[in-house]
């Protein structure tokens, strides 16, 4: 029972860490999207 506690936490804190880290790489790239976007506007204009 403790082992399949323990099983559980680490799979949760595994699973925490590869979705933040998903999640942050597609931020910075939306984030590096509409900057150049923005910048292409201004350019533009």
């Amino acid at each position: 029972m403790i082992c399949d506690i323990s099983m559980r936490k680490y799979a949760i804190k595994w699973f925490v860490i590869v979705f933040g880290y998903e999640v942050y790489i597609f931020y910075d790239v939306y984030m590096l999207k509409m900057i150049s976007l923005f910048v292409y506007g201004l350019l533009s204009f």
